[in-house]
């Protein structure tokens, strides 16, 4: 196998086996059984490298991980995992301003001190 066919292969893996629908969502420990993965680190960097190749993987917190069904209702099951995305990126966001506030404030007590 050339790498190419691996590489391409290793696209495709955790993809190729999730069924349509929220309903049809396969957790971390059902996933690891098909596809052979030592341990959902390894997965979800996987799914993540998938992700950035352009396969629409979606997941829930209480179901797993999924593609979209058909017509209007993977439209909302996309619509839904959007959100859930942009809640997570502001979350993030609001996290990551108020440790840049702490090290401002730590940056600026350290030159204090270390004025003469």
């Amino acid at each position: 196998m050339n790498s190419s066919t691996y590489s391409e292969r290793a696209t495709t893996l955790v993809a190729q086996h999730l069924g349509r629908g929220a309903g049809r969502a396969l957790s971390v420990d059902d996933l690891l059984m098909l596809t052979g993965f030592k341990n959902a680190r390894s997965l979800h960097s996987q799914i993540a490298a998938e992700r950035e190749s352009g396969s629409l993987i979606l997941s829930s917190t209480r179901g797993g991980f999924y593609l979209p069904a058909a017509g209007e209702q993977g439209r909302r099951e996309i619509a839904a995992f959007v959100r859930t995305l942009r809640s997570r990126a502001l979350s993030t966001l609001r996290a990551l301003r108020s440790a840049k506030g702490a090290l401002a404030i730590i940056e600026g007590q350290t030159r204090l001190e270390d004025s003469p």
